[in-house]
């Protein structure tokens, strides 16, 4: 060798030197040094070199040339020597990614790069995994190389995410081995990796050669990402590729080398050229086949299909539930019909491996076919478009003995032409042509197939498929269907084949076969015993019940008396085992019925035929097969029975919210029914009679009683202020039975009035001898909002089933011709207002389909709801309008009476219309009386009727005017049909006159209510309502204005009367109301408190929750967005102010329409549309606590002095401008209420919650919460959005806002927001950023803030005068201002300067409390002086205990120490990062100290290093503690080394976690 001798290289082995090596052949080329890595081997394995030092050597070895380190690893691992890869797993991460890189930097040959992934990516992997240093216990290492590691999921992850920041070439290799391996791919279900991500990586390998582009084209052809683009996609690889494919997906750890005289030059052997390395690629890129591409064989019993064998596998298997479209099964009998026609034609088709399951000793794979993976969105339109008869362009991917498969051009969409047909169709066209469709698939998924009408067979399929299919329809519902199991499904499937007729039955619970069944013989069967056993049969009915005791068949037959048939069948007749038991006599029968109990089927006892042992029985009658059938219909209610139960079980999880509310309501039934208990007597002498003041009555009580008597009645035994103004009370006599049913009122003189519910009641016997009361439970209302929720929620076709089970249908507009507004404003809208398409999508909603419309603030809700009303009564569809307030009820009612429609009818909540509230029978007779009259004097020929009708009189004016008009209706009539047999009309009515005293209102309501197209009233009172609440009348479409203000329960009492629901409302704004209260109370009562599952805030959130909102947000599934329109312009407000609100609570996407630029009011003081007035500055404005509430006096006497003064001129020019002042706060309200003498302005201040539905020209807004920075406090409801939404969108023209900016705008003032929605921070800090904003008295803080001085700044010629409590008073000039402030300084600083001494400061930003903060602009005065934490570095000029001088600059300063680390001693002339603390003591910052180290060293740099101390661990070693560049270091050694003294380190190593560095001792011999 020209460089050393092989005898220098042995000697240094043999005296284990060998990392002097590298060093030795530094600059030598390889081709100089070929032996030099096998005679190392050799060497390595003579003097017994541990593994340590081989990996080390490696190393170093790799950066001179990679070849050496190649060759060294090359003979290592055919040496098998000492398991090395195995120790390099635990210890030798770093080395070995150098080692790799350096292959990779150098651009190493292919055959060298694949050997070295072979032998090591198995722990290669792995050592990236675990964060390439770490150790961890759970891989286990066997000798031969074969390594058994079990990932935990959260190494797996970290690795994965490790290797994609990584960015090298050897990460990516690393990544694509993961992708393919087989060990690794299952892991990755782990990973949220999506195609995308794997087509990335597979870009970076293309970017590395040949090579790189090779394994990126098994990627993606792997994964079948994208395979349309890629260049080699319709190419077909050779079995070398495939061969090398397989290596990657089998691992190193497989043995598939290929064999020389299969392939020729092995891609294993590593290339001795360039040049031949890129033959062997050029030769693989010619042949690419996806390993998947597979022929199914046999499809046993509908259960496992089986596919020829594949790379290691004996063969596929797949099972119908893996056959899945966008990762979803598809139905059982469709993925059965397409495995059908897979194998029928012997087309090959790509699958997915799962796993892979050994069964004998042979290796199969558990396959899946997803088809989504190949259908687009435009694949499935152009499906839908496709008809049978239909010709398309094609091309031919595939072919068979028999068959071609084709796919339509430019699509994914794939079937099956035979040869014939294909030759026919060609041979009639000499140029292109098209194939024919012949029969066309139920769904995408399946093949088309073209030429020739479908084939019988496949005919028998697909109609067997659809039979099948309907009876699953029938026999489950949707959401049933969805959770059926697949086992589950395949039995019913065969039942339904083998019995068609149970999905055409109505009630398949009735069992329509005989039982025909014998005595045995050793019963007694008199003939009078067998005619009395029929009888009894005959007569009854009964439940069966199959079940198998000890290997025989049973019939359990049971009925309601407890009468038990037991008959047994052997072989196929039928025998009574017994006589008919009496489960109430006899034990065993008694466990019989209870055994069987579950049963669902019946049937009749004239089916149950009772023979003798010897009698003839029918030769055709076939008991096997009746049994067969029986059994078989139970298992199918087992069946059902248990799907039920999970589908229950999945609604009560989805339904929590319901179930919550359903809780607080029986909560308020239990404790409304508490008030039976309560009961007072009155004596004679406290009653007095008085007229009924009800229509009807005849008289009431007047009773004298107290307020504590009414409070007690009412149920309250606190005795609190009650608010109600009536209650529902019983009389009772001394036994407590209820007499009477009564009201209680309060009228407006505070007189306590008993009225009677019904009339001419005889009240004497009270005035005699007293009366005693009792208050009533008023659960009426409850009880219909727990049944709603139920009905809603669990019913079999509910509303929320459909929710949940994604079957919420769309509304199609596009079946809407010639569509014309009644209102002429929807045609001249703005071209993007969504008016007009909430209209057409409420019109054209399918049945069950649901429609929410939100509205913001002015956008024309009762507009578009009037308009759809109108369009869906032209339709002749019969609507129900609900509101949870009477007011949008009214408002409703109000706008149709204006456009014209008449036919609609309003219902109170007293359960009465408006029509017949005023019914009285005297004038139904007189309407009778009049109509003979009128009918005389027609048939005389007296055309002028009108004196006529108005002499006819009624009772009230709106009775009157409703008889009037069907007068007027009889008079036209009469006029169109002149032939009208008079005198037959005169009897018909002499007739009802006779009947009409036995007609009340209630039997006209009916009728009424039928013949109106519009009915409205509030949720609970239709629900409530007599003649709705029994479902009699139906409505086609069901309207519920504000419905995001109503609770769950409210909304859906309506919803069960209609087909279509349609909810308007907006969930920015008032939600429904919660007593919290109330719930706290429920949630302490011991019948709930063990429902410990529910949270005060769980059940607050339900109740705090509407449908609106709950539909709105519902995200498993998501609610169709094609069913939700925003109405988008605002027609309220001024544009500034639209702008502002759009902005603040709607993402700025509501707009102004046409109009609302009129919206102005001339304010002189106030010039702009929205004002913004802050108070932070002013003396004295912080709120007060009063009464449970809180009030702002600073905020309210602003208002009343400042504000109204200037509003008060422009409202006296002005009558028709309306004043609103709001406030979140009752006691803010009654305040401003109380400085206010103006009794109109007095009645302008209003609460939030009142105010829904308002509106003012001009609004004033007090936020009312302002305390200090120093209070840990929040702001409370104020957070609010919704509510604030309200308050402030009520304004037309103008808005001014009043409250603390400095408190509303603070984080600590605040909880964290959580949830969708606007961020309170959010919009307050843009109301304190407001350009209109007006701050009172500016201070000199709101000054400096507002020049915005950046951080840093320095302030000269600072003066300063002493303070109190530690601190100076700081004066300087800035831009011309004079600004003094505070500054917390130490106690040395007050001992060492003098007053009105200069000082330099610096800015050091605004604090918590939103003041400037400063410090001293020398280092050493902000150390010495300051009272704030600084952090400094200084050298250490003596240490005596805690004592310590340090040096910063030019000067020391004398300080203490408080140190943690007293094992790491502090020696003088050393330079540290240190840390003062607020108390002037100073502790050195160990962290800085150790990053600074880290930063400017690398491991293997050269460090001097003094000494400091050492600690002796044992006899041979010693721990030495280190100073270098101020951080003390650890140098474990066996030398002596004097303390004090200077030395030559290594870096060696460091810990992050312990923030420990280790040093290793330059001995001299390594110097030399």
């Amino acid at each position: 060798m020209a460089w050393k001798s092989l005898a220098h290289i042995e000697l240094l082995v043999k005296s284990n030197l060998i990392h002097r090596i590298p060093s030795e052949i530094e600059g030598i080329p390889y081709n100089d040094s070929k032996k030099l890595p096998k005679f190392l081997c050799n060497q390595i394995a003579k003097y017994s070199i541990s593994p340590t030092s081989c990996w080390d050597l490696a190393e170093k070895l790799a950066t001179l040339d990679y070849k050496y380190a190649h060759g060294l690893l090359y003979g290592l691992d055919k040496n098998n020597y000492k398991n090395y890869r195995g120790l390099f797993l635990r210890t030798f991460g770093f080395q070995f990614k150098k080692i790799f890189d350096a292959y990779c930097n150098q651009k190493a040959y292919i055959g060298d790069i694949i050997f070295l992934m072979k032998k090591f990516a198995v722990f290669f992997d792995h050592s990236y995994f675990c964060g390439l240093a770490k150790r961890s216990k759970e891989f286990a290492i066997p000798a031969q190389y074969k390594m058994t590691i079990e990932l935990t999921k959260l190494s797996f992850i970290e690795a994965w995410n490790f290797l994609i920041k990584e960015e090298t070439l050897c990460a990516y290799f690393t990544l694509a081995y993961i992708c393919l391996n087989e060990d690794y791919r299952k892991h990755m279900k782990w990973l949220n990796v999506s195609n995308i991500d794997i087509t990335n990586i597979a870009l970076k390998l293309q970017q590395h050669g040949k090579f790189g582009k090779k394994v990126s084209y098994i990627i993606l052809d792997e994964y079948n990402t994208d395979a349309e683009s890629d260049p080699l996609a319709d190419t077909i690889y050779d079995d070398k590729f495939e061969k090398f494919k397989e290596y990657f997906q089998k691992g190193s750890n497989q043995n598939i080398k290929p064999k020389k005289n299969e392939i020729g030059k092995s891609i294993w052997d590593i290339p001795t050229s360039k040049k031949q390395e890129e033959g062997i690629i050029e030769n693989l890129s010619q042949h690419i086949e996806s390993g998947t591409i597979l022929r199914i064989l046999a499809f046993k019993n509908e259960i496992v299909a089986l596919t020829e064998g594949f790379m290691d596998y004996n063969g596929g298997i797949l099972y119908p539930q893996n056959v899945l479209y966008n990762g979803h099964p598809v139905p059982n009998n469709e993925a059965c019909r397409i495995i059908k026609l897979y194998k029928r034609y012997g087309v090959k088709t790509g699958f997915g491996i799962l796993r892979s399951i050994n069964v004998d000793e042979k290796k199969y794979a558990i396959l899946y076919k997803d088809f989504a993976d190949f259908i687009t969105q435009e694949d499935k339109e152009l499906f839908q478009s496709l008809k049978e008869g239909d010709k398309v362009d094609f091309k031919i991917v595939t072919k068979t003995p028999h068959l071609y498969k084709v796919r339509i051009a430019n699509s994914s969409l794939e079937g099956f032409v035979s040869f014939d047909d294909y030759n026919k169709q060609s041979s009639e066209s000499r140029n292109a042509f098209k194939l024919t469709i012949a029969a066309k698939p139920t769904n995408e998924k399946a093949p088309i197939i073209f030429g020739n009408p479908i084939p019988h067979a496949l005919k028998c399929d697909i109609e067997e498929v659809s039979y099948i299919e309907n009876g699953l329809n029938k026999l489950f519902s949707s959401m049933e269907l969805q959770n059926l199991d697949t086992k589950d499904k395949k039995v019913v499937e065969i039942l339904l084949t083998d019995y068609p007729e149970i999905a055409s039955e109505g009630n398949i619970e009735i069992i329509n076969n005989e039982i025909k069944c014998r005595f045995q013989e050793d019963m007694i069967d008199s003939k009078e015993y067998l005619v009395k056993i029929q009888e009894y049969l005959n007569n009854q009915n009964f439940w069966i019940s199959p079940r198998t005791y000890n290997g025989e068949d049973h019939l359990i037959i049971f009925n309601q008396e407890k009468m038990v048939i037991d008959i047994v069948r052997e072989k196929n007749t039928f025998y009574l085992t017994k006589r008919m038991e009496n489960a109430n006599n006899t034990y065993q029968a008694q466990k019989t019925i209870e055994a069987n109990k579950l049963t669902k089927m019946k049937i009749e006892g004239k089916n149950i035929k009772i023979y003798g042992t010897y009698d003839y029985i029918d030769n055709e009658y076939d008991a096997e097969s009746t049994y067969l059938f029986i059994d078989r219909l139970n298992t199918f209610f087992k069946i059902k029975y248990d799907l039920q139960k999970k589908v229950n079980s999945v609604l009560y999880q989805s339904a929590q919210d319901f179930v919550n509310q359903t809780d607080f309501l029986k909560y308020q039934i239990d404790k409304e029914n508490q008030r039976r208990k309560f009961e007072k007597e009155f004596k004679e002498n406290c009653l007095t009679p008085i007229s009924g003041e009800v229509q009807g009555e005849s008289v009431a009580i007047k009773i004298k009683m107290t307020e504590n008597d009414y409070n007690y009645l009412s149920g309250d035994i606190d005795e609190k202020e009650s608010s109600l103004n009536e209650i529902r009370v019983n009389t009772v006599d001394n036994a407590g039975k209820i007499i009477d049913h009564c009201i209680l009122k309060i009228n407006v003189e505070g007189e306590y009035i008993l009225h009677f519910i019904g009339s001419h009641k005889n009240i004497d016997d009270y005035l005699q001898n007293g009366i005693k009361l009792q208050g009533d439970a008023n659960v009426k209302h409850l009880n219909i909002q727990v049944d709603a929720i139920k009905e809603f929620t669990f019913d079999e076709q509910s509303l929320f089933r459909d929710l949940i089970g994604e079957n919420i249908e769309i509304p199609d507009t596009s079946v809407l011709n010639e569509f014309c507004f009644y209102n002429n404003n929807f045609n001249a809208v703005e071209n993007n207002n969504n008016q007009p398409i909430a209209v057409k999508k409420a019109i054209s909603l399918p049945k069950n389909g649901i429609l929410l419309i939100q509205g913001p603030p002015g956008t024309g809700k009762t507009t578009t709801i009037v308009e759809i009303i109108m369009q869906l009564t032209k339709e002749k569809k019969k609507v129900l309008v609900c509101s949870q307030s009477h007011a949008a009820v009214g408002n409703i009612f109000e706008k149709l009476q204006k456009v014209g429609c008449d036919n609609i009818l309003r219902i109170d909540d007293d359960n009465e219309t408006i029509d017949t509230k005023y019914f009285n029978n005297h004038d139904y007779e007189m309407f009778l009386k009049n109509n003979l009259t009128l009918m005389d004097r027609l048939k005389a020929g007296k055309s002028k009727v009108s004196d006529l009708l108005e002499g006819f009189c009624y009772s009230n004016e709106k009775i009157s005017q409703q008889y009037i008009n069907l007068h007027k209706k009889i008079i036209q009539y009469y006029g169109e049909n002149d032939s009208l047999d008079t005198p037959i009309v005169r009897k018909v009515l002499r007739e009802l006159e006779k009947e009409a005293e036995s007609i009340s209102g209630s039997m006209l309501a009916s009728q009424i209510y039928q013949s109106k197209s519009v009915i409205l009233g509030t949720c609970i009172g239709v629900g409530m309502n007599f003649v709705l609440k029994n479902k009699t009348i139906h409505f086609d479409t069901i309207i519920v204005d504000e419905a995001a203000k109503a609770n769950l329960a409210e909304t859906i009492v309506p919803m069960q009367m209609g087909e279509r629901f349609i909810l308007v409302g907006d969930d920015n704004q008032l939600p429904p109301y919660v007593d919290q209260e109330e719930i706290k109370t429920m949630l302490a009562d011991a019948k709930y408190k063990e429902k410990k599952e529910v949270t005060k805030e769980e059940m607050v959130a339900s109740q705090n929750k509407s449908l609106f909102e709950y539909l709105h947000y519902h995200r498993h599934p998501l609610f169709p967005k094609e069913n939700l329109v925003t109405l988008n312009y605002q027609y309220r407000m001024n544009p500034a102010i639209g702008d502002f609100i759009s902005e603040l609570f709607y993402d700025g996407k509501i707009k102004n329409g046409k109009g609302t630029e009129k919206q102005v009011v001339d304010i002189q003081e106030y010039p702009n549309p929205v004002t913004v007035i802050d108070t932070s500055s002013m003396k004295f404005n912080y709120e007060q606590r009063f009464n449970r509430s809180r009030r702002n006096k600073c905020e309210a006497n602003y208002i009343k002095n400042e504000i109204l003064p200037k509003i008060e001129p422009v409202l006296v020019n002005n009558p028709d401008l309306t004043l609103g002042i709001i406030s979140p706060y009752t006691s803010q309200c009654e305040y401003i209420k109380s400085l206010i003498s103006d009794k109109k302005i007095r009645e302008s201040v209003h609460t939030i919650d009142s105010i829904q539905g308002m509106e003012f020209d001009i609004v004033i807004f007090s936020f009312v919460r302002s305390f200090s920075p120093n209070i840990d406090q929040k702001v409370g409801f104020v957070d609010d959005m919704k509510r604030l939404n309200v308050s402030l969108s009520r304004a037309k023209k103008k808005l001014i806002i009043i409250g603390n900016m400095n408190t509303l705008t603070r984080d600590s003032a605040h909880y964290e927001s959580v949830g969708e929605g606007v961020k309170p921070l959010d919009v307050f800090k843009k109301l304190a950023n407001m350009p209109t904003k007006i701050s009172l008295r500016k201070t000199q803080l709101d000054k400096f803030n507002s020049l915005k001085i950046e951080e840093g700044t320095i302030f000269d010629n600072c003066t300063w005068v002493n303070s109190m409590h530690g601190c100076i008073a700081v004066t300087f000039t800035y831009t011309n201002e004079n600004f003094t402030f505070r500054m917390r300084v130490s106690d040395r600083f007050l001992q060492e300067r003098t007053t009105n001494e200069t000082i330099s400061l610096k800015y050091l930003g605004l604090g918590k409390d939103s003041k400037p903060y400063f410090g001293f602009s020398d280092i050493y005065e902000e150390v010495a002086y300051s009272a704030n934490k600084v952090e400094f570095e200084g050298e250490v000029v003596s240490c005596n205990g805690n004592n310590i001088v340090i040096r910063i600059g030019q000067n020391c300063f004398y300080t203490k120490i408080s140190e943690d680390r007293q094992s790491i001693p502090i020696k003088p002339n050393i330079t540290y990062f240190f840390v003062k603390k607020q108390k002037n003591s100073v502790e050195i910052n160990w962290n800085k100290c150790y990053e600074h180290f880290v930063n400017t060293h690398h491991i293997g740099d050269k460090i001097e290093g003094q000494v400091i101390s050492k600690i002796r661990l044992n006899d041979n070693f010693v721990l030495y503690f280190v100073n270098c560049d101020g951080y003390t270091c650890g140098c474990i050694s066996w030398e002596y080394i004097e303390e004090g003294s200077v030395h030559t380190f290594v870096y060696s190593k460091f810990d992050s976690v312990k923030k420990r560095i280790t040093l290793k001792y330059f001995t001299k011999y390594d110097m030399q």
